[in-house]
């Protein structure tokens, strides 16, 4: 991966978040911080370590409503000038980090560069103007994890074939760290799971999409303060804003895969509704294959995602469509505003010639609304 596209997998990935010292006062709705932190994060490739130089400084700043906010300016001890700006990431919105890795080959190689001690945090209009100042207290930092997960699905680095119905599995020492989190990233939607018990051994992201590649990152983590629950300490600063903190150190472990493999030929896929809850009991869909008689579909082959098996499926021949029912239960489809693209593929009768079509639906809440 490119690694300004690696950088925003450690932002999104995780965190650390700090105590605050000194807040200038402003109103909260001029800004919304939902979480601000500073990591440490070693990286591994399929358990190996990323090169000579696999240490990186990642700060995060989550902010729900960033009002007139345009960028921060971060300053470390003793420094006039800042040494990093912040700037909002284009996926997902509200969120503004960066990944520091040059030539950092130890921890201790990291900390000589980025001391212990007061980081200014200094929250900017598109003018400049100083809208909040935060001064984070980055000391007594904890130590590092003992080791990094060990992957058991993807069994390997750049596995292909994986279903887009995953579980993820992987195997770490409960003596590792403190907690896990995992990313999984195209570039286009990214699943966030952070933090969970570092006894959590697997991780169900929910439909991917077909034919894509993805980056699944899992990270062992200290955190500075852990209260032993799956989750960052909060801070309320004199504006009444409440927002999540926290140092933390990771090792984070990577690994590249390709869902599915491309169909010989391209289906035309129609959901009938196209808008469900989770109530739904049932999706159908309608398939037609250009140039190929529909006849000619083995209709035990029919798959949604790879791996859910038709609960129906019939051919209309002067229609040239065939009809699939499948069930809802079998899929893990919570509701949100974005779509999940479903695929349904299989193969003509004989063998060897694979087809795949895919549509998006939309899941809401019971009544109507979007969550």
């Amino acid at each position: 991966m490119l690694k300004e596209q690696k950088n925003n997998v450690f932002v999104l990935g995780l965190v650390a978040i700090l105590g605050i010292l000194s807040v200038t006062p402003m109103a909260k709705a001029d800004l919304d911080i939902d979480l601000l932190g500073i990591s440490c994060c070693k990286q591994f490739r399929d358990g190996e370590p990323q090169g000579s130089y696999p240490w990186s400084l990642d700060i995060l700043v989550s902010v729900v409503d960033p009002g007139a906010l345009h960028h921060i300016d971060i300053t470390k001890p003793g420094d006039s000038d800042p040494f990093v700006t912040l700037y909002e990431e284009a996926t997902p919105a509200g969120w503004w980090g960066c990944s520091l890795d040059d030539d950092y080959y130890s921890l201790s190689a990291l900390r000589a560069v980025y001391q212990e001690g007061t980081y200014k945090f200094d929250f900017r209009d598109i003018g400049d103007g100083l809208i909040r100042s935060l001064n984070i207290d980055y000391t007594a930092l904890p130590g590092e994890p003992t080791e990094p997960v060990e992957f058991i699905y993807p069994s390997m680095d750049s596995q292909t074939g994986i279903s887009v119905n995953p579980t993820f599995t992987w195997s770490v020492s409960p003596d590792a760290g403190d907690a896990l989190m995992t990313v999984i990233d195209n570039d286009e939607t990214v699943y966030f799971d952070a933090p969970v018990s570092i006894s959590s051994t697997s991780c169900t992201p929910g439909p991917l999409l077909d034919y894509h590649d993805y980056e699944l990152d899992v990270f062992v983590v200290n955190i500075k303060d852990w209260t032993g629950g799956p989750e960052f300490s909060t801070m309320t600063d004199n504006t009444g804003d409440t927002f999540s903190y926290a140092h933390t150190i990771e090792y984070l472990n990577e690994a590249y895969f390709t869902t599915g493999p491309e169909p010989d030929v391209s289906a035309t896929l129609d959901i009938v509704a196209d808008t469900i809850t989770q109530k739904t009991k049932w999706i159908t869909c309608h398939l037609r294959l250009p140039d190929h008689d529909i006849a000619d579909v083995d209709l035990d082959s029919i798959q949604l995602g790879g791996d859910i098996s038709a609960v129906r499926a019939s051919v209309r021949e002067k229609q040239q469509m065939l009809v699939v029912k499948f069930s809802v239960s079998e899929l893990n489809l919570a509701p949100r505003p974005e779509p999940y693209s479903l695929t349904v593929s299989g193969e003509l009768i004989g063998g060897g010639t694979t087809f795949a079509g895919s549509d998006d639906i939309i899941v809401i809440q019971k009544g109507g609304k979007k969550n």
